[in-house]
C-alpha cells in the first residue's frame, strides 16, 4: 500500500509544470477592534499590479508576486477566515514600501452597545 502512496505522489510531482513557482505565507500583524479588523502584511517587492485580494465566502486571499530579478520569482499566498459581519464593499487597501495594509470594517449591527435597564 506504501507504495502505491509512493507512486501517485511521483505522478503529481511530474504534472506540475517545472517553472512553478513555491509560495511563501506573508507575516502578518492583526489588531481587531470593534468596528473592524486592520491587517498588515509583508510583501516585499510586490507591485500593485502584482497583487490580487479576493473576499469570498467569508475568507480573505491575499496571493502575489514579486520579481526581484530576471531568474527570481517569489510567490507569497495567504489566507484568512474572516467574521460574517464584514462589510465586504467596504473593504479599503493600500500598498507601499512593501507592506499591504487592509482595513475590513464591521457591520453596525456587530459593535457593542450599551442596554438601558429600566427599573421594573
Amino acid at each position: 500500500m506504501k507504495r502505491e502512496t509512493r507512486n501517485e505522489t511521483a505522478e503529481v510531482a511530474e504534472a506540475r509544470p517545472a517553472e512553478q513557482v513555491p509560495a511563501y505565507a506573508p507575516r502578518v500583524d492583526l489588531h481587531e477592534s470593534d468596528q473592524g479588523i486592520r491587517l498588515w502584511a509583508d510583501l516585499p517587492g510586490v507591485q500593485r499590479e502584482s497583487l490580487d485580494l479576493r473576499l469570498a465566502a467569508r475568507t480573505l486571499t491575499i496571493e502575489a508576486r514579486a520579481s526581484h530579478s530576471q531568474s527570481r520569482v517569489r510567490k507569497f499566498v495567504r489566507r484568512f477566515a474572516v467574521p460574517h459581519d464584514i462589510q465586504a464593499d467596504k473593504v479599503q487597501a493600500t500598498l507601499a514600501n512593501g507592506v499591504l495594509e487592509l482595513y475590513l470594517p464591521k457591520g453596525p449591527g456587530s459593535r457593542p452597545r450599551s442596554i438601558e435597564v429600566k427599573a421594573g
